[in-house]
């Protein structure tokens, strides 16, 4: 499954070959933070650090709409970054991060790729996010519970557009993931595991 999140971009103080993004002062186009599209003047300074550079360092950060974890950074209303105490999602809201740039968070991060993309396009502000089926075993097997985590691979989310059309292909691998995704959520109550699969591919011969 996919999850939307917000792509907010905040400045940072960090060093430079530590960053996300840089804004150059003088176009105000973004590029990756990397030799490739910066050049070497940009790292090769005494320290390193932005003052000595002319682009306006930032990172990426991946929001999405459930709330932050107790002990875990998130995104407030106030457009900035909190560390998430036991009684502060009941006096504001502060969302959760679930990718970065920034390497102080310790979390996944978006592809080389997407930052690319990011750059280029210069208006992307919403992606999905691949989740999957996480098994939280119990005691007892029908005390299952079932909850979904990014899909990780070598540090890395996997990042899909917002997409605004489908075609019929489309709609049928949807509608069959979805079956799947139903026999596997009702499996441990049930013997028969394929009755939503059975549906679908008689609605989507019926319908598309």
């Amino acid at each position: 499954m996919f999850k939307s999140a917000k792509v907010v971009l905040l400045p940072t103080n960090q060093k430079v070959e530590n960053c996300g993004i840089g804004i150059d002062r003088k176009t105000d186009k973004g590029y990756p933070m990397t030799r490739k599209y910066m050049g070497n003047k940009y790292f090769d300074t005494d320290d390193g650090s932005p003052e000595h550079n002319s682009v306006f360092p930032y990172h990426l950060y991946f929001v999405t709409e459930d709330l932050a974890k107790e002990g875990c950074v998130g995104y407030n209303e106030t457009y900035s970054l909190v560390l998430v105490d036991e009684n502060y999602n009941r006096f504001s809201k502060a969302y959760e991060i679930v990718a970065t740039t920034d390497p102080t968070l310790s979390l996944p991060k978006p592809s080389t790729g997407f930052i690319e993309k990011f750059c280029e396009a210069n208006d992307i502000d919403t992606v999905k996010i691949e989740y999957i089926l996480q098994h939280d075993l119990q005691i007892n097997i029908r005390e299952k519970e079932l909850s979904y985590i990014p899909k990780v691979k070598d540090g890395v989310i996997t990042i899909r557009p917002v997409k605004l059309t489908w075609s019929t292909s489309e709609i049928k691998n949807l509608l069959e993931k979805f079956a799947d995704e139903v026999d596997n959520r009702y499996r441990p109550y049930t013997t028969d595991n394929s009755q939503a699969t059975e549906y679908v591919a008689e609605f989507v011969k019926k319908s598309l």
